[in-house]
């Protein structure tokens, strides 16, 4: 913008090209002067100018033939013809063919050529402020579309050659989510292909083909293996468009993984939902059908008014039963009250000290009347004076966890249970010589809703190991099991026995 305009003047006479660098040496543009049609055309090819003065009259190549040589270059600079002689129309219109846009005749009117070419330069400025300005317009366009390109934090932009899938133009983002640079996605043909997941293949293939047929644009989601070898989920969208005269893919395509994962774990819980919903209905269904039962016994004794010819035993007999399914009953229903307490936060634990040998006595009694296992089999190694902070209600729910699961899986045989202190813990282990749990579910058992047998063989919600690991982790104890199939289990709690500097402890 700062450089002053040229005006070329052309003539093979010294004294006329001095006489007009002296009239024209104080105008806005510069004056560059040849000495022949050539040589005007070889400035012209190096630089831009605003107008051209030309001499009609010059050997070897006259003013007409030097313009049409111009035009012929593809240099529509303005032209004005300067002649000696006035000629008729016929003449004029030589000079217009050959590409004037005005004669000037010698003897020159100084004011004249000033003013004429005054306007051509000021036209010629106009034009290159107009081009400049479309010029930083395109700029600013091509900088914005990048920003908005490189602005696209998990997608790459790409566009392709129609006919061949050569990548002409990739995303810096690409070598981030990917781990292919932008040089590996150009330097081989349908790039897309190739690292697209072998069971997604045929999905990236048909959408190409698609496109490739006349389909204007293709939708679809696809896996790729990354250049570490990981897997991941994108949303590829492509269009058809025209650049240069050549059709290309412009494609956008997105990281939709967490997307996927989060898609995956919203089906699990569905399943795991319907699966806890057909457990739990079954497992508040079981201790209700004997209750009722007994209920309506009662009901039919009581209105045929025999109600007290029933021996006392057997009445003892039937609300033992009774009494027994109502604390099932109590127990699957606190079981569900705690899951929503814990995962609102709200359980707290409430340490006092506690003869923990006395406390696995207690949870041990609460099963005296069970008939799977007999009071002999019972194997109870408890050290004595084992005593800690704890909560006792927790801790003894923790151990009625353990000892139910125990009898449930232990097929009858006998249990043992051992108390001991080590290393400023109390370690409580439950063993049983049962079904077992295999390698790949031992973990698994201690999550919600989580069981490692059907439930058509055992009863159960799947909430007590969850439950006793949330309570231990609350005494910032520990609590992990040991089993082999067919061989048993062996569950351990681990507590800290000064629960002093435990958070949410309350005394």
């Amino acid at each position: 913008m700062n450089t002053r305009p040229v005006v070329l003047a052309i003539d093979d006479e010294p004294q006329n090209l001095f006489m007009l660098k002296a009239a024209l040496e104080d105008c806005n543009f510069d004056l560059i002067t040849a000495g022949s049609g050539k040589e005007g055309i070889e400035v012209l090819c190096e630089r831009e100018c605003a107008a051209i003065l030309l001499d009609v009259h010059m050997p070897d190549m006259d003013g007409f033939e030097t313009a049409l040589w111009v035009r012929a270059r593809g240099i529509h600079t303005p032209i004005i013809f300067i002649t000696a002689i006035k000629q008729g129309q016929s003449y004029a219109m030589r000079g217009y063919e050959a590409g004037a846009v005005d004669f000037l005749f010698k003897p020159l009117n100084l004011n004249i050529l000033r003013a004429k070419i005054s306007v051509l330069v000021e036209l010629f400025q106009r034009k290159r402020e107009v081009e400049i300005k479309a010029v930083r317009n395109v700029e600013s366009a091509e900088r914005r579309y990048r920003d908005l390109v490189e602005g696209i934090p998990n997608g790459i932009v790409w566009t392709s050659i129609a006919d061949n899938g050569v990548f002409n133009f990739v995303s810096s983002s690409a070598q981030k989510i990917s781990g292919y640079p932008a040089r590996d996605w150009s330097a081989r043909r349908y790039f897309l292909i190739m690292i697209s997941h072998p069971d997604d293949v045929e999905t990236v293939g048909t959408a190409i083909g698609s496109l490739l047929a006349g389909a204007g644009h293709v939708d679809f989601e696809h896996r790729v293996i990354r250049a570490d070898g990981t897997e991941m989920w994108m949303h590829t969208t492509i269009r058809t468009g025209e650049h240069r005269g050549d059709l290309e893919h412009r494609g956008l395509s997105f990281d939709i993984t967490s997307l996927k994962k989060t898609e995956q774990s919203l089906r699990e819980t569905i399943v795991i939902r319907d699966e806890f919903i057909s457990i739990a209905s079954h497992e508040l269904k079981t201790p209700l059908t004997p209750l009722q039962l007994q209920i309506e016994g009662f009901q039919r004794l009581a209105k045929r008014g025999e109600l007290h010819r029933m021996p006392p035993e057997t009445v003892n007999r039937m609300l033992g039963v009774s009494a027994a399914q109502v604390d099932l009953l109590n127990r699957r229903v606190n079981q569900l009250l705690e899951i929503s307490s814990i995962k609102a936060g709200k359980v707290t634990i409430e340490a006092r000290e506690v003869d923990l040998a006395a406390l696995v006595r207690k949870a041990v009694d609460l099963f005296e009347a069970n008939p799977t296992i007999k009071r002999e089999d019972w194997k109870l190694n408890l050290a004595e004076e084992v005593k800690g902070h704890v909560d006792p209600d927790r801790i003894e729910q923790v151990l009625v966890n353990l000892i139910d699961n125990a009898i449930k899986y232990g097929l009858g045989k006998p249990i043992e249970i051992t108390l001991r202190e080590n290393a400023g813990h109390a370690e409580v282990t439950v063993v049983d010589r049962g079904i077992g749990i295999p390698a790949e579910d031992q973990q698994r058992i201690f999550k919600r809703f989580e069981r490692a047998v059907s439930p058509s063989n055992y009863s159960g919600m799947g909430l007590g190991l969850f439950i006793s690991r949330q309570i231990a982790d609350l005494h910032e104890g520990i609590i992990s099991v040991e089993s082999r199939p067919n061989e048993g289990s062996a569950f351990k709690l681990s507590l800290p026995l000064d629960l002093e500097n435990v958070a949410g402890v309350q005394r």
